[in-house]
């Protein structure tokens, strides 16, 4: 729930993100994962494959994780981010009530593309990207349809023509607790720890500790076959440096429409005002952005393809230098094995 580099990978609480024709990965990463993270970051998804978390309209099938709910410290000018704007953890957050106790999940996300902006930052340069992401994931139901997921995640970009962008980012274990209180609604809350290291940095490479607090309530509403989700985060940024610790409030809203049993179409919005801790301004900077996303199931759950693209604005009202419109684009090849739902 930079999923900064701090940005949002990281999110804020949050209420209410394949076909290699169309688009994939967050808009920022076609020329660019993780603005704060949310900077981070996603698409609705059925079954468990795929990126925003959508409660499953068949039996025994589960949402999976968004590849672009990855977030890192994005507004940090020394820090190698993410384009994605989206939180690490909203693919999880908006995952339908399970059906089984117990599901776990382990994942392999290929993807290619490239950003238009890959510091995230004014007149950034672009870059074609590669995205190689390893996901494990348990979650367990209660009786009393309290839900507790945990997750781990390894995530290592590279860009191109700029390799000195590079960046190795893990997420050693986070926890999330939700409370659903029927079949369509639920508060959650979560906690992540954020280890990151930029890679063939001339100037030497820069290693962060971030951690991300979130609190959030989200809503499923399904029509027929298709499926329309919105809800609220709040998420407190404690990144190690000072300056880019931020409070953010993000509102998220998103559809995903069946095409056929096995192919689905994702779009979804974010909109995020942060105020940082260093400034007493109520209002430090407004983030917001869209994506869609084309979804083939070709052997479900086992194997996915996905083409996605996004597009994230960043407005700073004091520093013009974080002012940054950024595309991205991307094929997301994705391998996995799973208990059911």
């Amino acid at each position: 729930m930079y999923i900064p580099s701090p940005a949002f990978k990281v999110r804020a609480l949050t209420a209410l993100s394949l076909m290699t024709l169309l688009i994939s990965t967050p808009l920022a990463a076609l020329a660019e994962e993780p603005a704060p993270e949310s900077s981070n970051a996603e698409a609705l998804s059925e079954d468990d494959t795929q990126s925003y978390e959508v409660e499953p309209l068949e039996p025994g099938e589960d949402p999976e994780l968004p590849e672009e709910m990855l977030v890192i410290p994005e507004e940090d000018p020394d820090f190698v981010p993410d384009p994605n704007q989206t939180p690490i953890e909203e693919d999880f957050v908006r995952m339908p009530l399970a059906k089984n106790p117990l599901y776990w999940r382990l994942e392999l996300r290929e993807q290619l593309g490239g950003t238009s902006n890959v510091d995230q930052l004014l007149d950034s340069p672009g870059s074609l990207t590669n995205r190689t992401t390893l996901t494990g994931l348990l979650r367990y139901t209660f009786p009393t349809q309290t839900q507790v997921l945990l997750r781990s995640q390894a995530f290592m970009f590279n860009y191109m023509n700029v390799d000195e962008r590079d960046q190795f980012l893990a997420i050693p274990l986070s926890v999330t607790a939700t409370q659903w209180f029927s079949d369509n609604w639920n508060v959650y809350t979560g906690y992540l720890p954020i280890v990151s290291s930029s890679l063939n940095r001339q100037d030497g490479n820069i290693q962060r500790f971030d951690q991300d607090a979130l609190l959030g309530t989200s809503y499923f509403m399904p029509i027929g076959d298709n499926y329309l989700f919105g809800g609220y985060q709040l998420d407190y940024m404690h990144a190690s440096l000072e300056d880019f610790r931020y409070l953010g409030h993000l509102l998220f809203a998103g559809y995903r429409h069946s095409l056929s049993k096995d192919l689905f179409l994702f779009v979804d919005g974010r909109l995020q005002p942060r105020s940082y801790l260093s400034s007493s301004d109520m209002l430090d900077e407004f983030r917001f952005g869209g994506g869609a996303a084309l979804q083939w199931q070709v052997f479900k759950p086992w194997l996915i393809l996905e083409a996605r693209g996004d597009y994230n604005q960043i407005i700073n009202f004091s520093t013009a230098e974080r002012n940054a419109g950024i595309f991205s684009l991307g094929v997301n090849l994705i391998a996995a094995l799973q208990s059911e739902s």
